[in-house]
């Protein structure tokens, strides 16, 4: 709250602006009126003055009521009107209207009440977290998915063989695909818990912190509006990211971060969520509404929503809670541009205000409310950035918030079966209608009160026998409505196919073709253009060609991760990059130091453990019989062992199994 001796003071420099337009030097002509020595020729209007006069004579008259308002004398008016110019007149009115409307502001703000106090207040108020251990069980999720299924009559797929699972987990958990000895030690061995050894293992290696860190960049990635690199930084983002979930910090936790972080991105990358919307409140509210609620409420922000409960006025009260900032450069102009370093900062008043949309000369303000829940009430609407952001955090992430914890669980159960219950994933909320919502539920739950432990709730979908079902394509007769039965094909991500390239051939696939400098000459270029890069500010791993060409790659093969998997078609680019791509083409050749160099050495005349080694490199699983035969045959037809071989390893690369989880 702006103090009353505030307001007291912004009174006198009123009264001090007006007196001093009543001190003004005599010697300061009007340039309205005649010199004294004027002529009655003289002053005779010219033609076309009319509409100028008069505007004069508003803002004469104008300034003589601001002047005696503030207890000016009729000769003091009669000198401030005779020796002050239009061009000071104008600007003296323009300031005396500026501080009268923050007095305006101030007196509202005052009459409204509530101080920072206020929210510590409510904050003590709301509940507190409870953390219990979870007794929900994945047998426990099996046994309400059977019933669904039971009751929709559809049979459930059987379990997938020992490698098909662990290719699976591999890429869900890893993001990377199983090595051809790690399969054959899988297979081996006769625990009857190996399965749930493997997800653990998983889950606990420092890739899938890697990973999941990558999938949630690109949630947020793919839906900033900021376009300059030092702005918004995905790799700064996708390091923070990955730091959080390797600490297995609360999913709670993280969220608060992001939606109360401020300062400098090298400082606080957290930040990194506001400033992808340009630290703009509306923008920011429907991000943090999207991505911690899956709730599309930015639909309302200029009119009702269309289709859900959601009003234009609760939209710009939820925005409300995220007014105030601008994205601001922290270290100087005296830095290059390329070092400056930018983040969020509380620039001026944090009251939110937007024109209305039936008459924009009408500016409304809005006060902070948060519209889920059944506490709707409004807040002050002068409290601090920081107060407004931590209530938000505190209704948004919270364990007497549902949704908070139905968002993320919906978009686990969709990135590890293929299924989820709502779709879009980020578009669920009270309004839409989902399916298997009884499962969602006990697992929401459970998650929610066992604190948001981000690794339980993997381990514990990955580990029931839903996630563990065989594949199939779906049955076109199905409604949308229906449970699935099986594990359905997504694909795979762009680092994840960049990745799983390079696992698989042994060297680093970009779609460029490999140098042929000497060594000594590669470093000195590669060194000069991190150079170049780290002066206009970008990552020192995408500079120079190599860095051009793996941004390239990457948006090659990339989608938007909250995207319905059959929404994302393959595009002619990337089947032109891995047909064409010259590094890929030169990884498949059977040269020296090359992996299918080395397959073929180990099997110097067996054709079919060659084929068997290939595919459980590129898919890891061996091939059915009709591949045996169809592959054997062309190898004959051929009679190039070689060349052969080198063409079956290229085809495997490019097909559609390879390109996605299964």
């Amino acid at each position: 709250m702006i103090p009353k001796t505030v307001a007291m003071r912004v009174l006198v420099t009123l009264s001090l602006a007006t007196v001093a337009l009543m001190a003004i030097a005599p010697g300061a002509m009007s340039q309205d009126s005649p010199p004294a020595n004027a002529t009655k020729k003289d002053k005779k209007k010219k033609p076309g003055n009319e509409t100028v006069d008069k505007a004069a004579a508003k803002e004469r008259k104008a300034l003589a009521k601001a002047i005696e308002k503030q207890g000016g004398s009729q000769e003091q008016v009669k000198r401030a009107l005779e020796t002050i110019t239009p061009q000071d007149r104008r600007q003296a009115l323009r300031t005396i209207a500026a501080i009268q409307a923050f007095v305006r502001a101030v007196e509202a703000a005052e009459n409204e009440g509530g101080t920072d106090e206020t929210v510590e207040k409510i904050l003590a108020e709301r509940p507190a977290k409870k953390v219990e251990k979870p007794t929900l069980k994945s047998s426990d999720v099996d046994s309400l998915m059977d019933r669904a299924l039971a009751s929709a009559d559809i049979q459930p797929a059987p379990s997938v063989d020992d490698a098909t699972f662990l290719r699976r987990a591999a890429l869900d958990l890893t993001g990377m695909v199983p090595m051809p000895e790690q399969i054959a030690e899988f297979e081996k061995s006769d625990a009857p818990d190996k399965r749930s050894l493997a997800i653990r293992k998983m889950i606990e290696s420092p890739q899938f912190a890697a990973n999941l860190a990558k999938y949630w960049r690109d949630v947020i990635r793919y839906r900033a509006t900021e376009t300059q690199p030092r702005r918004f930084q995905p790799i700064a983002l996708e390091e923070y990211f990955r730091d959080k979930f390797a600490a297995n910090t609360p999913w709670d936790e993280i969220a608060r971060e992001l939606i109360t972080a401020t300062g400098p991105i090298d400082q606080n990358p957290a930040v990194l969520l506001t400033t992808a919307q340009e630290s703009k409140a509306e923008e920011t509210a429907g991000e943090v509404s999207r991505v911690f609620m899956g709730v599309q409420i930015q639909c309302a922000q200029c009119h009702d929503h269309p289709t859900d409960r959601w009003k234009r006025d609760e939209f710009q009260q939820f925005a409300a809670f995220f007014s105030g900032l601008r994205t601001v450069n922290f270290s100087g102009n005296q830095v290059g541009a390329g070092q400056r370093v930018f983040g969020p900062r509380a620039v001026g008043q944090p009251i939110h205000q937007v024109a209305n949309p039936k008459d924009p000369a009408d500016m409304q303000r809005f006060s902070p409310a948060f519209f889920m829940g059944e506490s709707k009430s409004e807040l002050p609407v002068n409290i601090s950035v920081e107060s407004r952001r931590k209530l938000a955090a505190s209704y948004i992430a919270s364990q007497d918030n549902p949704w908070f914890a139905k968002a993320f669980v919906n978009r686990v159960w969709y990135a590890l079966t293929g299924d989820a219950f709502f779709m879009p994933i980020d578009d669920i909320g009270p309004d839409r209608e989902g399916k298997n919502l009884e499962v969602l539920d006990a697992l929401a739950t459970a998650w929610a009160k066992g604190g948001y432990d981000i690794k339980w709730l993997y381990e514990t979908v990955a580990n029931t026998k839903t996630y563990q079902r065989q594949s199939r394509e779906p049955d076109a007769s199905a409604s949308a409505d229906d449970p699935s039965g099986a594990n359905c094909p997504t694909r795979l991500r762009a680092d994840q196919i960049l990745q799983n390239l390079r696992q698989v051939t042994g060297v680093p696939i970009v779609g460029m073709k490999a140098p042929e400098f000497a060594n000594r000459r590669m470093a000195a270029a590669k060194a000069k253009a991190q150079e170049k890069a780290k002066a206009a500010g970008i990552p020192p791993q995408l500079a120079g060609p190599l860095g051009r060409a793996v941004v390239k790659a990457n948006q090659t093969f990339s989608f938007d991760p909250s995207t319905p998997d059959d929404e994302i078609a393959g595009t002619i680019p990337q089947a032109l990059f891995l047909m064409n791509a010259p590094d890929l083409n030169q990884a498949v050749e059977a040269r020296d130091g090359s992996v299918l160099r080395k397959i073929l050495e180990d099997n110097p005349k067996d054709d079919t453990a060659v084929l068997d080694d290939l595919y459980r490199r590129v898919l890891a699983r061996s091939p059915n019989d009709d591949e045996k035969r169809i592959a054997l045959g062309y190898v004959k037809e051929v009679n190039d062992r070689k060349e052969a071989f080198e063409d079956l390893f290229w085809s495997l690369l490019n097909s559609a199994e390879f390109l996605s989880r299964r």
